[in-house]
């Protein structure tokens, strides 16, 4: 069905931007491990927990489109774990969310790849790179960050 965790994705933002439940569904490993996490929202789990989330999301109907970037991905043979950037635009109301990160897990099941989870969350700030650079002056006394 999906030769690649790729068009796996392609499909699900497909589904999400036409709220097209039963396409959304698809992609979804039929299983009751599988987990979605929508922005603010608490965790989903198994495939009737999940579909009802998508239900409810996917009504009222609103046409989206979705500007994806990949910011990372970390794979293997039968296991993708995609980092994206969502930036979303609702044509019939002239508006642009903010800006959405989301985890996407896909697993491949003999020759097909399933979404196993979605975990997406709003990023409404802005971190200084700054900050996250090494302090002048500042040493380290452990190379321990926990």
């Amino acid at each position: 069905m999906f030769s690649t965790a790729k068009n796996a994705e392609n499909h699900f933002y497909d589904a999400f931007s036409n709220c097209n439940l039963e396409k959304m569904m698809s992609v979804w490993l039929d299983s009751n491990e599988i987990s979605c996490i929508h922005p603010g929202s608490s965790a989903f789990v198994g495939r009737s927990q999940i579909t009802l989330s998508w239900r409810q999301i996917f009504n009222p109907r609103a046409k989206r489109v979705f500007n994806l970037e990949t910011i990372n991905q970390t794979s293997a043979e039968d296991f993708c774990l995609r980092l994206v950037q969502e930036n979303i635009y609702l044509e019939e109301k002239n508006f642009a969310a903010p800006v959405i990160y989301a985890t996407n897990i896909y697993r491949k099941i003999d020759f097909s790849w399933f979404m196993i989870s979605h975990h997406a969350s709003v990023s409404p700030i802005k971190f200084d790179p700054d900050f996250f650079s090494p302090r002048r002056g500042a040493t380290s006394q452990s190379g321990n960050l926990h």
